[in-house]
């Protein structure tokens, strides 16, 4: 895990090989940060917007990866908080490469 500044993280996971592994590493971070902190006595939620994107389907280096899982990201911010996107050059897709739905709120993705 890095930070690129702000209020932005980028998550690298090797091997990573399935795309059904990336999406339930998303979905356990959404779940993970849905929990309310306790700081100094009060309770701080926090709200998580994760674009996934995947080598060598998504990008074949470091720039057009991070550009995509922005763009992934972004699409994701539009639909709510506490959801993920993989990023798509035409449209949403399933982990079988057909239309998909976004993922909020930790909900599993499409078998």
């Amino acid at each position: 895990m890095a930070r690129l500044g702000g209020d932005e993280f980028l998550v690298l996971l090797p091997g990573a090989d399935h795309v059904e592994r990336s999406l339930g590493v998303a979905q356990k971070i959404v779940h993970a940060l849905e929990q309310p902190f306790v700081i100094a006595g009060r309770e701080v939620r926090l709200t998580v917007s994760i674009g996934l994107a995947l080598y060598p389907d998504d990008g074949r280096d470091a720039d057009a990866l991070i550009k995509n899982a922005d763009t992934a990201m972004s699409r994701a911010k539009d639909r709510g908080r506490n959801t993920y996107e993989r990023f798509s050059r035409g449209g949403d897709r399933a982990p079988d490469g057909g239309p998909a739905p976004a993922h909020s709120d930790g909900e599993a993705p499409p078998p």
